[in-house]
């Protein structure tokens, strides 16, 4: 499960190394289709698609929001009058309660990290929780990975309290052209309180502008909420590499441009079932 695939390549060489992975990758045998399902816009897998030899084909991917960085007053004025009379008011009565926002270090990284699980089990309860979430390999993953990526400033945890409790943690991945908001938790009753979606906008936006990151990314997913504040929208792409014997690929190929054409008629024809879905995880017994 990961929002972005890519390759990793050096800029200052990126024609020659591109090259080379190309030539090194053919070589290996027992293959036919090397699929790449999220690879973003600005990804270094396009130098590797130049350099190639064999067929290659490219498919629909996912739908990622962005917001150039800036201060959240900023944006709301960028908003529709009535819209932004309405953040605005949202705003403030964030502000009135108070929170205290911290970023995590490497030593309280752990914890902090089986706080967000906690905190992200708790809110999905009854709502659908992506089941890979609630796995304990996604929990040790997370807990190994997120320390030593927060001491190399490739990670940030940001912790909300109130009263002293943290009711909140956000997990925040740090590209060199972007500050990706990737997973969160927070206490159920908050949404009663606040609009959090705004909460968490907010900071990520200012943490966005003190890393001097010009992009805040909301990586993966096309939800109502986010389209509220007007986002950029990136979509990224599926790339294929095909082998020599390149007819069991494109047959793949084939296969994954209906299966694409499929889904998005879905989407625009029968928008209503997207919402009964929704309703109808809410009943969904929860797990213990």
């Amino acid at each position: 499960m990961s929002d972005f695939t890519d390759v990793l390549i050096d800029d200052s060489c990126a024609h020659e190394a591109a090259g080379h992975l190309a030539r090194e990758l053919t070589k290996v045998g027992g293959w036919w289709v090397i699929d790449l399902p999220e690879v973003p816009h600005s990804a270094a897998t396009a130098h590797l698609v130049d350099a190639w030899p064999w067929p290659t084909w490219t498919v629909g991917g996912s739908v990622c929001l962005e917001f150039p960085a800036r201060a959240m007053k900023e944006l709301i004025a960028t908003l529709p009058t009535k819209t932004a009379h309405t953040r605005r008011k949202k705003q403030r009565k964030i502000a009135a309660l108070g929170f205290v926002t911290s970023e995590v270090d490497r030593e309280a990284a752990g914890q902090a990290t089986a706080t967000l699980l906690r905190l992200h089990r708790q809110q999905w309860r009854r709502r659908g929780m992506s089941p890979e979430h609630g796995r304990s390999r996604f929990a040790e993953h997370l807990s190994q990975a997120v320390p030593r990526m927060v001491d190399r400033g490739q990670a940030h945890l940001l912790e909300y309290r109130l009263d002293g409790d943290v009711v909140a943690v956000h997990l925040l991945l740090d590209g060199h052209d972007l500050l990706g908001a990737y997973l969160y938790g927070l206490q159920p009753d908050l949404r009663v309180r606040i609009d959090v979606a705004q909460l968490f906008l907010g900071t990520n936006l200012d943490l966005a502008q003190r890393l001097g990151r010009p992009t805040l990314s909301l990586l993966r997913g096309d939800e109502p909420y986010k389209r509220r504040w007007r986002p950029e929208e990136k979509r990224n792409r599926r790339i294929l590499l095909a082998a020599k014997a390149g007819y069991p690929a494109a047959a793949y190929a084939a296969t994954l441009r209906v299966r694409q054409r499929l889904i998005e008629l879905a989407k625009s024809r029968v928008p209503a079932l997207s919402g009964i879905r929704r309703r109808l995880r809410r009943y969904r017994p929860s797990s213990t």
